[in-house]
């Protein structure tokens, strides 16, 4: 749910009313024995949420400004998952280590 969540709110900007009804009526299908699996659950999600053109398009274009504390949670939460999917390491995003400023920081100065 996070990942459709993300693809299409976050990155695509698609309108959410309609998503509340969407997740109660699988969540109440899980419940019920429909799906049993997360992948027959994405396989259900899969109709509604944007196809991978429309969601790299997207993304190519988002800018994020790291000014707003939301935007910096969804920098460092898409910069962590890269991390994750390229060394196969969850890192810490609390830790000073992956702080943000490093990679963006606010305040460059002259390069």
């Amino acid at each position: 749910m996070s990942v459709v969540s993300f693809r299409y709110n976050v990155i695509c900007n698609l309108q959410t009313h309609d998503r509340e009804n969407l997740y109660n009526d699988m969540a109440r299908k899980v419940t019920g024995g429909l799906y049993d699996s997360s992948r027959s659950v994405m396989a259900a999600l899969l109709p509604a949420s944007p196809d991978d053109e429309t969601f790299k398009t997207a993304f190519s274009r988002k800018e994020l400004k790291t000014t707003s504390g939301r935007n910096k949670r969804v920098v460092t939460y898409i910069l962590s998952r890269l991390e994750h999917q390229i060394s196969g390491k969850v890192p810490d995003v609390e830790s000073s280590v992956y702080s943000l400023e490093h990679i963006l920081p606010q305040n460059a100065g002259e390069v």
